[in-house]
């Protein structure tokens, strides 16, 4: 008989498992994460006038005559190997902050599903990535000026040589970022986040408000 009781337990608790994957702590933790996530956003708008000022700054007669008369078959160089990299390094800079925050927050938040803690563990590898990235030239339009008054010789074309960018765009951390996140994010939906929240959680929809006005001109 007590072997009997012993393994019915066991069985009760088996089939119990399941369900406690919706538990009530299951939706506090997500509801932690998606106030944590809504703050994000608020304080990534935040930064469009900082951002659109850093665009301002080379968005100059000097850098759109360097691209207007660009060479077509330096093109696709540059704007690999310089304008790319500029232009997140002017995006991301401002936000290094705001994301190495957002994780602090989600690392004070109990979470025992493993969704939720793939995903936050996503997000700590982005903010930590997005945080090696080097702050952008002050000098980007300076050196495209002087390349195109050189007639643009390939030897010297403009680089950034930026490992952190180079690592998190061409390598395979980029993809499990994002697998981690879009877990996290069904497993959120499942939970009672909306799907405006989860666009931010994942970035989909996270930088919508902070897009500049203005770019540079795109080389012909």
């Amino acid at each position: 008989m007590k072997r009997f009781l012993i393994a019915a337990a066991l069985a009760a608790l088996l089939v119990a498992a399941p369900a406690s994957a919706s538990a009530p702590g299951d939706r506090a933790s997500a509801a932690a994460i998606r106030q944590a996530t809504i703050d994000l956003h608020f304080t990534v708008t935040q930064q469009a006038p900082a951002i659109q000022a850093a665009v301002d700054r080379i968005d100059t007669p000097a850098c759109r005559s360097a691209l207007r008369h660009l060479p077509e078959d330096q093109a696709d160089a540059l704007v690999s190997d310089f304008l790319a990299p500029l232009l997140l390094e002017i995006e991301f800079d401002p936000l290094k902050r705001s994301f190495a925050a957002f994780t602090a927050k989600l690392d004070a938040i109990p979470m025992r599903d493993a969704a939720l803690r793939s995903g936050r563990a996503g997000w700590r590898d982005l903010a930590a990535a997005l945080g090696r990235f080097s702050p952008p030239p002050t000098d980007a339009c300076a050196q495209l000026d002087a390349w195109r008054k050189a007639c643009y010789p390939a030897a010297s074309r403009p680089k950034i040589d930026d490992p952190a960018f180079t690592q998190l765009l061409t390598g395979d951390d980029l993809d499990r970022i994002d697998a981690r996140l879009t877990r996290a994010a069904k497993r959120l939906q499942e939970l009672g986040v909306s799907e405006r929240v989860i666009g931010w959680w994942t970035l989909d929809t996270l930088l919508d408000d902070i897009e500049p006005d203005d770019d540079l001109p795109t080389p012909s």
